[in-house]
């Protein structure tokens, strides 16, 4: 505990605190301040009623802080929320995504060098995952302007290897 020698509007006041000198010296000095400016600002008050003026200043900051820091946690709740709901979606198509790259290597399909999967075969894969086997949906690629020549696909890459 500390012991406190505080001056509030000439008159002294022994304070005991957990709080640290300086921080009660600090907090003192503004309240000394700011009614000896509302004495200023209506000299036919008295000390009493000034303090209490200060102190009702004091407790509207305080409640307005409050309710700034409850719109706050909310706010946080709520972008806390979006984020773990971002998050779930996130992880369903990382699975989803592992599933279809599990899907192509067991059909024998390789990435090229970079990794990636031929868009042929994955193409076809879709389609083997989308439509029943009886039905053969031909899949026509029509070159683009200026595009790079398309990528063999699998049954061409495997008549290259040999």
């Amino acid at each position: 505990m500390n012991k406190v020698k505080i001056n509030i509007c000439g008159i002294n006041y022994s304070v005991t605190t957990d709080n640290e000198t300086d921080f009660v010296m600090d907090i003192s000095a503004k309240l000394d301040g700011e009614i000896k400016a509302i004495l200023k600002k209506y000299p036919s008050l008295g000390i009493q009623s000034a303090a209490v003026f200060c102190a009702l200043q004091a407790y509207e900051e305080r409640k307005r802080s409050e309710d700034s820091l409850d719109n706050l946690r909310k706010q946080l709740k709520e972008y806390m929320d979006e984020a773990g709901k971002l998050r779930d979606a996130r992880d369903s198509a990382v699975m989803e995504a592992d599933k279809l790259r599990e899907r192509l290597t067991e059909q024998n399909m390789e990435p090229d060098e970079d990794g990636e999967f031929y868009e042929e075969d994955a193409e076809q894969l879709v389609l083997e995952n989308t439509v029943t086997p009886a039905v053969t949906i031909p899949v026509e690629e029509k070159p683009a302007r200026d595009a790079a020549p398309p990528r063999p696909n699998r049954a061409a890459r495997r008549s290259k290897a040999k």
